[in-house]
């Protein structure tokens, strides 16, 4: 049978441990952009099989949001791993084909996360092609207001500005931004694909990705621009664009039919992912 040992990342993407990656990081944490990495690279793992990148990329989050999943993995360890989360969708029908975004949004609110689920508008996509760096930016004239919205949302996750909004009493400290995207925008092999974001570079406008399929392409930076785009492509299994999710942990004393119940009023999402 065939098989690979990993592939080359094309020159969209900007390996995490080049020496231009390691000067991005470098600037990055200098500038206060990487607010959320310190947590997710505790937990940065493998995705166990070639479609688990959705549960892969939540299995890190939950973990790193520090959420009790309230049953045992091993021994009397109480530990978040992906052979758990099957409420749902069947295991065995993920790791087929992988899950899409609204599954994993569920999974995630089942599994003890405050979701918010966002679906990006194609309309919102300039549909300019772009490398890794550079391009137009938050000033420009051409940015819709979805995507205004996607960059504040990586602009405050990574920075830690939700920190000051949504922890003390409400004890949610941190805040993680997970994207759906088609690896297809970069000319990565495959298509559908959830990765857990690590910071933003301001002077280049990118972000870093925490890409669970370790196995095929190391975490590395590629432009916003363009992972805008790959939000925007259309998933061919549910006919709708991919998008984000924003996950929190919930405020101590609030119920998981709370959080639904905010869930049910909020925005979906669609999309799927496999690796």
């Amino acid at each position: 049978p065939v098989s690979f040992h990993r592939r080359v990342l094309p020159p969209s993407g900007i390996a995490f441990a080049s020496t231009r990656g390691r000067e991005l990081f470098a600037e990055a944490l200098a500038a206060g952009t990487l607010h959320c990495f310190f947590k997710l690279i505790e937990q940065f793992c493998t995705q166990a099989e070639p479609a688990y990148c959705g549960l892969g990329t939540l299995v890190m989050v939950l973990n790193a949001l520090d959420i009790d999943p309230g049953r045992t993995w091993k021994g009397p360890w109480r530990w978040f791993h992906e052979g758990m989360l099957d409420c749902c969708e069947p295991l065995e029908d993920i790791r087929r084909r992988g899950i899409t975004f609204d599954k994993l949004a569920c999974l995630a609110r089942c599994n003890g996360a405050v979701v918010d689920a966002r679906r990006a508008n194609a309309s919102g996509s300039s549909g300019v092609v772009g490398g890794s760096e550079g391009g137009d930016g938050e000033g420009s004239p051409s940015l819709s207001d979805e995507e205004r919205a996607f960059r504040e949302a990586v602009r405050s996750v990574c920075s830690g500005d939700n920190a000051a909004c949504c922890g003390g009493s409400s004890g949610r400290v941190h805040r993680f931004l997970v994207v759906s995207y088609s690896r297809r925008e970069f000319g990565q092999t495959g298509d559908g694909h959830f990765s857990p974001v690590g910071g933003y570079h301001a002077g280049s406008d990118s972000v870093l990705l925490l890409d669970v399929a370790r196995f095929k392409y190391p975490p590395h930076w590629v432009g916003l621009r363009a992972l805008w785009r790959a939000l925007c492509r259309t998933d061919p299994d549910t006919g709708k664009t991919r998008g984000y999710l924003l996950l929190s942990a919930r405020k101590p004393g609030e119920s998981r039919s709370d959080v639904l119940r905010v869930a049910l009023r909020g925005p979906a999402g669609g999309g799927s992912g496999g690796g």
